[in-house]
């Protein structure tokens, strides 16, 4: 079995429950220019009817010494054609997926998702991500660009939101008030500038969250659930939250490295 790897990067992630039954537009035309062709391309989309190691390497991501000392890496499987992360009961806890490829140049990428908050206030915080990583010459110089869902332990503070961080300074884009969501999350790079976006079940128009800077670095894509946000410290974690992927797809993308596959 693969060694699980775990790194210490900024990267925050929710919980999600159910069946996406394939639910967003599994055909999309992006407007990234001069991609890849989509016979290539399609070696890359997942549907998760098994694992691909080939594609993937299971991760844990902390903010702090402290939460890394306490990490309880998330249980992941593959079950009925879906992607399922589970969080641990006693701890920090958090899970995911990182590709072993890079995207260099534009993309275009998206994922189905789905989150059934639990109900009133916890001892955790619920929280999933879709993400990528532009990886710089340097960690000062990488940046970690996210959308995501979360409601925080408090059960009132819930919602869709991205934003990026470089340097340890966070750079907030807007928020969006959510219940549970069952839909599909995207990001797509163009030159210097890098969107984010969702789309909910049965309402196929993709609404734009926020545009930001882009280092233009080759990125690792990267999805994960975990029950903390980085300013926490302790944890009791008397419950425990469960994340749905499916369909991950590359509309389009310049160049793939697959030099760690």
């Amino acid at each position: 079995m693969r060694k699980m790897a775990v790194w210490i990067l900024m990267l925050t992630i929710l919980p999600l429950l159910g069946h996406t039954q394939g639910c967003v537009q599994s055909q999309v035309v992006s407007q990234v220019e001069g991609s890849l062709p989509q016979e290539k391309l399609i070696n890359y989309n997942d549907s998760f009817d098994k694992f691909r190691e080939e594609l993937w390497e299971r991760v844990g991501f902390t903010w702090t010494p402290a939460q890394l000392a306490k990490l309880k890496i998330a249980d992941t499987s593959v079950e009925n054609g879906e992607l399922r992360i589970t969080t641990k009961r006693g701890g920090f806890s958090k899970g995911g997926l990182a590709s072993k490829y890079k995207l260099r140049g534009d993309f275009d990428v998206q994922v189905d998702c789905r989150i059934d908050f639990l109900e009133g206030p916890q001892d955790i915080d619920q929280m999933l991500a879709f993400a990528v990583f532009e990886k710089g010459v340097s960690m000062q110089k990488s940046r970690l660009i996210s959308i995501s869902l979360i409601k925080k332990e408090d059960g009132k503070q819930n919602g869709i939101f991205s934003s990026y961080r470089e340097k340890g300074k966070y750079h907030p884009g807007k928020w969006v008030k959510t219940g549970d969501f069952s839909g599909a999350l995207r990001i797509v790079r163009g030159g210097s500038k890098i969107t984010t976006l969702y789309s909910r079940q049965g309402k196929p128009k993709w609404v734009k969250m926020n545009t930001f800077p882009s280092t233009g670095y080759d990125a690792t894509v990267a999805f994960a659930l975990q029950n903390f946000v980085v300013i926490r410290q302790t944890i009791a974690a008397s419950s425990t939250v469960t994340a749905i992927f499916d369909n991950f797809i590359i509309n389009a993308a310049s160049e793939i490295i697959e030099e760690e596959i």
